[in-house]
């Protein structure tokens, strides 16, 4: 079951800088219909966005056994050139770090990743030429 979607990050995405939107909002005191109405309206897309993006990530896991190493599989095949775990457990908030670092395992023995660090902010790098075996999804999480 899919836990959360942040907000911020949607924010933080949206073409019209949403974080921005809210800082010149709260920065200007007289506070007309137009400038409330543009506040609600934007805050109203971010909310149907977050929960499109629930709803997709719940009917990915619906059950299906192996539905959530498909879904880290397709994160990181997605993914830039340099990621972390870290990245793949904000990202993927209702797969757990015990599945993700099997899968990271995997694809290292693979020989599809390499690991550039230690400790909990290591850097892993996909190496070129190799293909990840993400069984199907591909959907953006």
């Amino acid at each position: 079951m899919a836990r959360h979607v942040s907000l911020e990050r949607i924010m933080e995405t949206e073409r019209g800088g949403g974080k921005s939107l809210l800082s010149d909002w709260s920065s200007q005191p007289e506070l007309t219909d137009e400038r409330l109405a543009e506040f609600w309206a934007c805050w109203g897309q971010w909310l149907l966005r977050a929960y499109r993006e629930l709803a997709a990530r719940e009917a990915a896991l619906s059950g299906r056994r192996g539905a959530k190493t498909e879904l880290v599989l397709a994160w990181i095949e997605a993914a830039p050139q340099d990621f972390s775990i870290r990245e793949i457990q904000r990202q993927l908030p209702e797969c757990g770090l015990e599945l993700i670092r099997k899968i990271i395992k995997e694809q290292k023995r693979d020989g599809r990743i390499q690991c550039l660090g230690r400790g909990p902010n290591a850097v892993w790098r996909k190496k070129k030429g190799r293909k990840s075996k993400a069984l199907g999804y591909l959907g953006n999480a």
